[in-house]
């Protein structure tokens, strides 16, 4: 497998995570391209109204609500939807308030239904990179946009910070490489006693991820790994909807009886779409009928938004390339295959049955092609 090199640079990184922080912030952001034109962009879901204003004003061509796909085929009835992004015309039908709707992620949305019968399809690059953006800041994938030309001049006449499709791209791929380990210490767990947990940072800053190793491990041979992302509701909370903390302690539980075994901790909540937007997930799962696949779909994302490199390379970093992965996602087998870790066998997770959980395991295993038997 060819390694991707990261080329990423101080410079790229400090203007994206500005950038990050500005868009949570409510703030407008420029993107600019190199044909010279471009977009300025805000998130509806923290729009002050003198910003929305101020977009008005500068819009050269009126103003659009950027949504994926994903979003649009599910909340856009039985209007006809294509592969790429959508773009719909901001006038008085789409009001300020209904944008806030939007933004809320509300089901109760008729209005907007009729409005996705006139809306346009995109596929512009710098656009996508914007929504993207949205992602990584863990809002919503959608964006009031309007395509200017100059941007980097009215970014610096309005005192907007400007940003480039190829550095947010840049951005989103270079986690996957230079992790620095930034502590490593022993670990004494309920059942096991005999444990060590290594943090490790991405070079460009962000969340800390975690190599929890118990027992002994032979390096040399083949390892049982554990790769689970973060769950607050459920490995915290003990949460009845889901069967994160299951897994997670039957697998240190597991790796103490045989010696010794890996679990990869990821700081991905919800799938890759962080902790507040997995909330919104349970509130159409609870009150709306929704499944995860179908409430992650509506907000506007992919039913699986995590990249697994992070997890390849916190096994290279410690010396492992063989393994024996106990997860029911053949997605994590896949992927670490393709990232160069050997897979020699699965062990098949353990999931716990019961009433709250059933619909949600159902699910994983008929949308979502997980190994499970409900």
């Amino acid at each position: 497998m060819r390694k991707t090199k990261n080329k990423i640079n101080a410079q790229t990184i400090t203007e994206v995570e500005r950038a990050i922080s500005e868009l949570r912030r409510g703030q407008i952001i420029a993107v600019k391209t190199k044909a010279g034109s471009g977009l300025l962009v805000a998130s509806p879901e923290n729009l002050h109204p003198e910003t929305y204003q101020k977009l008005v004003r500068l819009a050269e061509n009126g103003l659009f609500l950027a949504i994926t796909a994903n979003r649009a085929r599910i909340i856009g009835g039985k209007a006809k939807v294509s592969t790429h992004l959508s773009l719909i015309k901001i006038d008085k039908k789409l009001s300020r308030a209904l944008l806030e709707e939007i933004a809320a992620a509300r089901q109760d949305m008729a209005d907007f239904g009729a409005l996705m019968q006139n809306a346009l399809s995109s596929n512009d690059p710098a656009i996508i990179s914007a929504i993207n953006l949205a992602k990584q800041a863990e809002l919503l994938p959608a964006l009031i946009i309007a395509k200017v030309r100059n941007p980097e001049a009215i970014a610096k006449k309005n005192d907007f910070l400007a940003v480039t499709p190829e550095n947010i791209d840049s951005y989103g791929k270079s986690e996957i490489v230079d992790l620095s380990e930034v502590s490593n210490a022993p670990l004494k767990l309920e059942h096991a006693p005999n444990a060590r947990i290594i943090s490790f940072r991405p070079a460009l800053g962000g969340k800390e991820h975690h190599a929890i190793i118990v027992g002994k491990i032979d390096k040399s041979g083949v390892v049982p790994v554990r790769i689970h992302s973060s769950c607050y509701t459920g490995d915290l909370l003990a949460s009845l909807r889901c069967d994160c903390r299951d897994q997670l302690h039957d697998a240190i539980k597991y790796f103490a009886r045989i010696g010794g075994g890996v679990v990869v901790y990821l700081m991905q909540e919800g799938r890759g779409i962080g902790l507040v937007n997995k909330l919104r997930t349970y509130k159409m799962q609870y009150e709306q009928g929704f499944d995860t696949v179908d409430a992650n779909k509506f907000l506007g994302f992919d039913e699986d938004e995590r990249p697994f490199g992070l997890a390849a390379e916190i096994l290279k970093k410690i010396g492992v390339k063989k393994i024996s992965l106990m997860t029911n996602n053949p997605k994590k087998i896949s992927e670490m295959e393709r990232l160069g870790i050997k897979v020699y066998s699965y062990i098949q997770a353990p999931t716990e049955t019961h009433e709250h959980v059933r619909k949600y395991l159902k699910t994983k295993s008929r949308r979502m092609q997980h190994m499970i038997k409900i």
